[in-house]
Formats: structure tokens, sequence, C-alpha cells
């Protein structure tokens, strides 16, 4: 049927990556889309073409992939169900059996079976460290309070904020900066007592990794 114009409340929010989760307001009613196949090259956006009255959403390669080979298709999944839960289960069961793969990888998983304190996007300390100096402290007095009250968390999370960036916003040099972890990762490890999961973005082109760099 036609669409609403209630649509218009989620222009500028679904940019990037997949999948694309939609439900209703009783989390009932649910679509999952997401690419098939090539998933590192898929992307959404939406955009408000001109004398459109509500905006439009698309999904294809992502924009700054400048060549297409011959013969490449890409293809995209869409799941739907009656809760939100139950459909992601759905979606993740067709990857799996399209591309043969098992589910005792992610059972075993580390990071699913234990709770682990994040500083990705929409956590306290997401490029902010609050009163502290730097992460360092922050980290430290995060491991404190968390033994003061008991609270059990098995690992911790560090986000993009941590490591060298180049040209794009990309990975130059996967390391600390002296600024943000004085002491350097393994201190912050031995000091807390948590293994560490540490975000990885794409590389960018002027990455020390390179060899042409």
């Amino acid at each position: 049927g036609k669409l609403s114009s209630s649509i218009s409340s989620i222009y500028n929010r679904v940019d990037g990556g997949f999948p694309l989760v939609i439900f209703d307001s009783e989390l009932e009613n649910t679509l999952v889309i997401s690419p098939q196949n090539t998933f590192m090259s898929g992307h959404q956006v939406t955009w408000k073409p001109q004398n459109y009255t509500v905006p439009v959403w698309g999904s294809g390669i992502i924009g700054k992939v400048d060549m297409i080979p011959k013969g490449y298709s890409m293809e995209t999944l869409v799941v739907a169900g009656q809760n939100v839960t139950g459909t992601m289960e759905k979606w993740g069961k067709l990857l799996r059996i399209r591309y043969k793969k098992e589910d005792h990888y992610r059972l075993a998983d580390f990071t699913i079976n234990y709770l682990g304190y994040y500083t990705d996007n929409g956590a306290c300390y997401y490029y902010y460290t609050g009163e502290y100096d730097n992460y360092e402290d922050a980290l430290v007095a995060v491991k404190e309070n968390a033994v003061k009250n008991g609270i059990p968390y098995q690992y911790l999370q560090l986000d993009s904020w941590w490591y060298y960036k180049g040209v794009g916003g990309g990975v130059k040099n996967w390391a600390p900066m002296p600024d943000v972890f004085p002491h350097g990762l393994q201190y912050l490890s031995n000091k807390t007592h948590w293994p560490i999961v540490a975000h990885n973005r794409y590389f960018s082109p002027d990455t020390v990794y390179a060899k042409q760099n």
C-alpha cells in the first residue's frame, strides 16, 4: 500500500550498514532487510528527491566504490515475521543455510556468553572521558566501580577512539595513542584483569600496514 507521511520520522536516521530492522510500536510486525551476498559493499541511505513530500529509502553498493567488475551482482534478503527476536533468528538461520554455516562458534563466543563493558556509540565513554584526564584513568575507575558494586563484567570493548586514524578516518596505525592510554593496552588489561575487544575500522589509504606507504 501507499506509505504514510510518518516515514519522514526516520529521515536521516538509517544511513549506513545492515541489517535494517523495521518493527511496529508493539514490537510485533517486523521486517529485516540486508544484503544476501557482498556484505562489505552493501549500504543503505534515505534521501528526499526534489518535489517529494516524504523521503525515499534505497540500498545498493556503497558510494565510495568507484569501479564494479563485470558480472558483479548484489542480492538482497527480506524477511518478515511477527516479532523482532523471532524474525532476527529467522534471518540469521536463512543466511547460515545459504552459506552452510553452523552456529556452534557463535554459541561459544566469549562476548555473547558473558557481560562486557562497552564504549561504543551511545555509551557513556564514547569519545568522552568525563571527569578523567584520559581513557586509561576512566576505564580503571569503571573496573573499581564494578568491583565495588558487584557488576560481573568479564571483558572490555574499546571503540574507534583509541587508535591512530588517517585519510578518510580509516585506520592508519592500529596502536593506542599515548594521550588515550599513557601506559599502553597491556597495562590496562593487567590493571583491570579484563581481556579487550578492540574496534578496527577500514584501513586508510595512508595506513602504515601498506607496503607502498
